[in-house]
């Protein structure tokens, strides 16, 4: 693998070829302008598709056609035949993303979900080892049907799969083994992995980016117990979050605010996902 391709799925590939530094270790920042939030809302906001090196293009194109076929992998598997009949009955009969399963159209948010359930159902979908954590099950469901939508074009497309892959895994490793042992991290740093994507698609500005991460990390979840459900496993996990992001960033457009401090905050995100607690000032 070349330096640019591994540098990115180490977590590293970041616009005009540099690394955004940020600590989220130390002390919890007292304006926001010093706060690791930021600087992820910024990068993923700001990504361009000409800063990003071909061979990390070329590595996303690889991705999407391997979770497109990861996608089709789940036909006729029935907690993805029940979510669909779940989506066909809640959702509208027509719209621009399609369900690739059945290459029916429907809305956004109810082709991201699907789509994602399909595509984590033989879990042959891509993992990144660093940060315990399925990208592409949680990144291209909801950007594919976002840009279906919309009508956005081949690079936009790749280059919010580039931003929802970053963001995904420097919070996946952020996060660490110990949030492993008790959440998957597909479910919860896929969140906000799915946000970023999304929100570059819809060329947030930095504040509306970091505004839905706040919503992201607000709404994320996926305890390990879905294990126990079997034969329905880890189709629990991705669906909801890909739907709740699509609900996320057309509710912020009608005026729904969100915490925008949700990263170290008292009682927010991390200390909550890593079982600590941050002393209140």
């Amino acid at each position: 693998m070349c330096s640019d391709c591994r540098a990115h799925f180490e977590g590293r590939v970041i616009s005009s070829g540099r690394r955004v530094r940020y600590s989220p270790n130390r002390e919890t920042p007292n304006i926001m302008s010093d706060h690791p939030s930021k600087s992820l809302a910024n990068f993923a906001a700001t990504l361009r598709f000409e800063d990003i090196p071909a061979p990390v293009l070329r590595r996303a194109e690889d991705l999407f056609l391997d979770w497109f076929g990861s996608a089709l992998a789940g036909k006729g598997a029935r907690p993805v035949e029940a979510i669909e009949r779940f989506a066909a009955a809640m959702g509208p009969a027509a719209g621009e993303s399609e369900v690739l399963i059945s290459r029916r159209r429907t809305s956004p948010i109810f082709a991201a979900m699907i789509n994602a359930a399909s595509s984590h159902f033989a879990e042959q979908d891509d993992v990144h080892n660093g940060a315990v954590f399925h990208p592409g099950a949680v990144v291209l469901p909801p950007a594919l049907a976002v840009a279906q939508a919309i009508g956005s074009s081949g690079p936009e497309l790749l280059t919010a799969a580039v931003a929802g892959y970053e963001v995904g895994i420097r919070v996946g490793e952020f996060l660490g083994r110990s949030h492993y042992q008790i959440f998957h991290t597909t479910g919860t740093a896929g969140t906000l992995a799915a946000a970023a994507a999304v929100g570059r698609l819809l060329d947030l500005s930095a504040e509306q980016m970091l505004d839905a991460f706040g919503s992201a990390g607000t709404q994320s979840a996926g305890l390990w117990n879905f294990c126990a459900m079997q034969p329905t496993r880890n189709n629990c996990t991705p669906p909801k979050p890909r739907q709740m992001v699509c609900f996320r960033h057309t509710s912020r457009r009608k005026g729904l605010l969100a915490p925008s401090i949700f990263w170290r905050a008292r009682r927010e995100w991390q200390p909550a996902c890593q079982g600590t607690l941050i002393p209140q000032n």
